[in-house]
């Protein structure tokens, strides 16, 4: 049963605290630009959505040179501020011992996800890491259907688990349930509200069990 169905996680406050690396980023290329720094009581709300809509808060010029310098301090420095939040590797080993199909699914770079996953020693519990491409900028873009269908051709039930009201809409993308953590900034009425699909939110991930995830079906 566990290895017909595949958990899709988030990155982002949902996996990993990697707000002191995208901080330091964002503030590096706001100022390389000639713009001030900004505190991180602005930037943390906006984690983890595209890079583009980000840069498009603060800035009225082509924001592609913003974001190129963005992903210039954090491939070098920023991919390496970070920490795994609590109980994270310890709740993906027990859910790949049981058999569930795991994935990643970020805003971020895929090249650059798939170094941080292995730097932090998770890259043996995923099947695939999605990030984002030059086919494929948004997390719900309707490409996603595809790469799942053909990668997993046996499996037909998702749930995807991340922190933000963006997971909840890959969800409804997906027609598939979703599992909410309060890590990040949502409130459990943001996630709640966030898709039509069957959901439950949790306060953090080692609260996920087998039992939440097949009530869910």
């Amino acid at each position: 049963m566990n290895n017909q169905i595949l958990l899709i996680f988030d990155l982002d406050f949902t996996l990993i605290d990697n707000s002191e690396g995208i901080i330091n980023s964002f503030n590096y290329s706001l100022t390389s630009h000639g713009h001030q720094k900004l505190s991180p009581t602005e930037i943390i709300p906006m984690i983890g959505i595209p890079l583009e809509k980000m840069f498009s808060k603060y800035v009225k010029n082509d924001v592609n040179i913003y974001v190129k310098s963005f992903r210039e301090y954090y491939s070098q420095k920023g991919i390496r501020e970070l920490k795994l939040l609590p109980g994270t590797k310890e709740k993906i080993s027990e859910l790949k011992k049981l058999n569930y199909n795991l994935a990643i699914l970020t805003s971020k770079k895929e090249e650059l996800a798939r170094i941080l996953i292995k730097n932090l020693q998770l890259d043996e519990y995923f099947n695939i890491v999605l990030g984002s491409t030059n086919e494929r900028k948004m997390k719900n873009s309707p490409l996603l259907k595809t790469i799942l269908a053909d990668k997993f051709k046996n499996i037909k039930k998702y749930v995807v688990i991340g922190d933000h009201r963006s997971d909840g809409e890959v969800s409804e993308m997906l027609k598939c349930p979703f599992i909410g953590l309060l890590t990040g900034k949502s409130t459990k009425d943001d996630l709640m509200t966030s898709t039509p699909m069957k959901k439950v939110v949790l306060n953090d991930i080692r609260e996920l069990n087998s039992k939440i995830i097949l009530d869910l079906f």
